[in-house]
C-alpha cells in the first residue's frame, strides 16, 4: 500500500507543499517478547538520508512503544484501543547517513508468569 502525504519540501514558493508518495523503508518482527522488558522491534541504520512519514506499530498484547534516534528517545506512545500505535510526522523526521533508527516495544502482563507476546512495526517514508 503507498501514501500519499503533504510535505514540506518543494513547492511554488507560496508555502504549497509537494505531493510525495511514502514508501515502506522497513518492517519486522518481534516474537516471544517477555513482559516488562524493553525490546527492540526494529532497527534501521540509515544509508544516505531518509524522511520518516509514518512509524505503525501493533502487537498482540497493549504496548508501550518508544522512538529512538542514535539510542535518543524522541518519541513515546502506547497501543489502544486496537493494539496500535501509529507515530504520523506531518513534518517528515530526517535521519542522517550513519544514524540508526529503533523502535521498542514494553508490555506488561498482570496476572504473572512468563507469558509472551509477538509485535510488529513498519517504517514508512520516502528517500
Amino acid at each position: 500500500m503507498v501514501t500519499t502525504i503533504f510535505s514540506g519540501f518543494g513547492g511554488n514558493g507560496s508555502g504549497g507543499g509537494v505531493i510525495v508518495p511514502a514508501s515502506i523503508l522497513a518492517t519486522a518482527v518481534a516474537t516471544n517478547v517477555s513482559p516488562s522488558v524493553l525490546t527492540t522491534v526494529l532497527t534501521l541504520p540509515i544509508a544516505g538520508t531518509i524522511h520518516v512519514t509514518e512509524i505503525s506499530c501493533t502487537g498482540e498484547d497493549y504496548a508501550k512503544f518508544q522512538v529512538f534516534v542514535d539510542t535518543t528517545l524522541i518519541e513515546t506512545k502506547r497501543s489502544g484501543p486496537d493494539r496500535d500505535a501509529i507515530f504520523e510526522y506531518l513534518w517528515p523526521l530526517k535521519l542522517l547517513n550513519g544514524q540508526v533508527l529503533d523502535v521498542k516495544v514494553i508490555h506488561f502482563y498482570s496476572n504473572g508468569g512468563s507469558y509472551t507476546s509477538n509485535f510488529n512495526c513498519t517504517v514508512k517514508g520516502f528517500g
